[in-house]
This record gives structure tokens, C-alpha cells and sequence, in this order.
């Protein structure tokens, strides 16, 4: 897997990070980007739970459920400290 870039998406919130290939036992290999709390996306995705992982032309629906919404702000808050 080639490095390049991917993108996380909540709303009409939109990140986008450089991302290297890391390694990884899993088929078609791995892609790494770092960002912080306070990406636009991120500050979306505090707020409502949904988020996307866009690859290249692949589309990953990462969206949490509403049951875990307080475990989504949970890890925001302990993020922030």
C-alpha cells in the first residue's frame, strides 16, 4: 500500500492527513496519519458520533453508536488532559 493521503469526514467537516504506510500482518497493508483532538473533523465527530474513512476511492463508515456516545466523549476528555 502506497502512502499518500486519507481523509476523515463528520458532517460536512472534512480532514484531510498525509499518511505513510505502516507495518502491519494485515492483507494490502496499512496506512498511518497523525493529527490532533482538535481537527475539524474530529470536533464533529465529538459532537455527533459519525465519522468516515475515506482511502483513495474507499469509503469506511465509522460512526459510533448512540450507546457509545458517552465512551466518544470519554476518550475526547481524556485526549484533552
Amino acid at each position: 500500500m502506497a502512502g499518500g493521503e486519507i481523509a476523515l469526514a463528520s458532517g460536512r467537516s472534512v480532514t484531510r492527513l498525509r499518511a505513510q504506510p505502516a507495518v502491519s500482518d494485515m492483507d494490502g497493508g496499512v496506512l498511518e496519519a497523525r493529527t490532533t483532538v482538535d481537527a475539524s473533523a474530529l470536533r464533529a465527530f465529538r459532537r455527533t458520533g459519525d465519522l468516515d474513512l475515506l482511502v483513495a476511492d474507499a469509503h469506511h463508515d465509522l460512526d459510533a453508536a448512540s450507546a457509545d456516545q458517552r465512551q466518544v466523549k470519554a476518550f475526547f476528555k481524556a485526549c484533552s488532559t
